[in-house]
């Protein structure tokens, strides 16, 4: 889950960033008309607040972050609606952030159920190789158990099924590492112990 975690905290970093200079965008705002009408009690009320304005009129608003303007460019921020653009562009980034963050928390969520699948996947495969190793020793118990009892006193078909039994337990054993990443291996190490077991159980039989 670790590999994960960078795109989610940078998303979130984004987030809160974005909300912390819509907050000093804000405070930015109302400090800029707090001065406004300081300096307006000191021109004189409605033509103090006319030449401030007018000030602020003829200087561009230019880049309206509260970290970068003066107080002539603050006032025409003020005036001319750049903080209000400010706090919409801001509004509009935490959004993407917070979307980018939420997407990035799914896209971990999909990898690690990938992951577990590929886990359950590994664990069923282990678990059927060791079911067939289980088999495999027991026939070869078998086949040797009748090996000992019959000896020479098997016949031409008898020597025949134990020979074909005998090589499809080596088939099988040498498909077992194979078998253990892939199914198809698998598979095919389970027909040829199919076919051992029913020449030993045919042998058995006799």
């Amino acid at each position: 889950m670790a590999a994960f975690s960078g795109p989610r905290t940078a998303c979130r970093g984004k987030a809160a960033t974005g909300t912390g200079q819509r907050r000093l965008l804000a405070g930015v705002m109302r400090d800029q008309r707090e001065t406004m009408m300081r300096q307006a009690m000191r021109l004189g009320t409605g033509c103090g607040v006319a030449a401030l304005l007018a000030l602020g009129g003829c200087a561009p608003m230019g880049n309206c972050d509260p970290t970068q303007t003066t107080f002539i460019s603050g006032i025409a921020c003020s005036a001319g609606g750049g903080y209000q653009q400010r706090q919409e562009q801001l509004s509009n980034e935490g959004a993407i952030a917070r979307g980018r963050a939420a997407q990035a928390q799914q896209d971990a969520a999909a990898a690690e159920r990938q992951a577990e699948a590929m886990r359950a996947g590994a664990r069923a495969a282990e678990q059927r190789v060791r079911q067939q190793d289980a088999e495999l020793a027991r026939m070869r118990r078998q086949l040797q158990e009748l090996r000992a009892q019959r000896g020479t006193a098997m016949d031409a078909a008898q020597r025949d099924r134990m020979r074909q039994a005998e090589a499809d337990l080596r088939e099988a054993e040498r498909r077992r590492a194979a078998a253990a990443t892939d199914p198809a291996e698998a598979e095919r190490r389970e027909q040829a112990m199919r076919r051992a077991r029913q020449n030993i159980d045919e042998l058995i039989g006799f």
